[in-house]
């Protein structure tokens, strides 16, 4: 059983938006927002200690290894959990995108890395991921092809119209960087027949 609603929660890592998720979280996750991070590592340690399978805790406790250059601390601390690797993922993510360097191959692996363990684990949304990293970056175009059509020929019980219209944009981006223009065009239109109010997919066609 995973630890959050699958439907709510796969939309949030898909989409990766910058709303801080802990705003009505527990206790950690609000002094981590709130800049205590000493605080929030002893709270969210004492999370642990009632639920280490906590997907929640694992993210935080990734962002703040990274907050001290430790990235591979926190990578370590469950290897079994495909959504602790959702969250990771996400939060490595965000920061290479904060610093624009998520083009660079080292770091676009590293990020990579986080949803092809999601795959291995068998986690559904985990080639969505895959596919959005090699959008955003440019690099593994053709692996990140190959995992957003698999997922869209097989998407998730619960992923609805949103998160399919995302994943199509996503393709089309891929194809465009893979110089495929016509193709790409055809999948930024499926994601608009999909979501008509998809302001990334409009932007993509104009």
């Amino acid at each position: 059983m995973h630890p959050y609603p699958r439907g709510p929660l796969s939309l949030l890592l898909i989409c990766l938006a910058a709303v801080p998720l802990g705003a009505q979280g527990p206790r950690g996750v609000q002094l981590f927002d709130a800049g205590d991070w000493a605080g929030a590592k002893t709270e969210l340690a004492a999370t642990f200690r009632r639920n280490d399978r906590d997907a929640r805790a694992h993210y935080y406790v990734g962002r703040l290894a990274m907050l001290d250059d430790d990235a591979g601390a926190a990578a370590a601390l469950d290897e079994t959990i495909a959504d602790y690797h959702l969250w990771y993922g996400a939060a490595l993510s965000q920061q290479a995108g904060r610093a624009s360097k998520l083009k660079q191959p080292f770091l676009a692996k590293r990020v990579m890395s986080e949803f092809e363990r999601t795959v291995a684990l068998d986690d559904p949304y985990g080639p969505s991921g895959i596919g959005r990293i090699a959008a955003l970056s440019g690099q593994r175009l053709d692996r990140g092809e190959q995992a957003i059509r698999a997922f869209i020929a097989k998407p998730p019980k619960d992923a609805g119209r949103l998160v399919l219209s995302g994943a199509w944009r996503r393709l089309g981006l891929v194809l465009e960087c893979q110089g495929k223009r016509a193709e790409s065009q055809r999948a930024i239109k499926q994601a608009l027949t999909l979501d008509p109010r998809n302001e990334e997919a409009k932007k993509a066609l104009r």
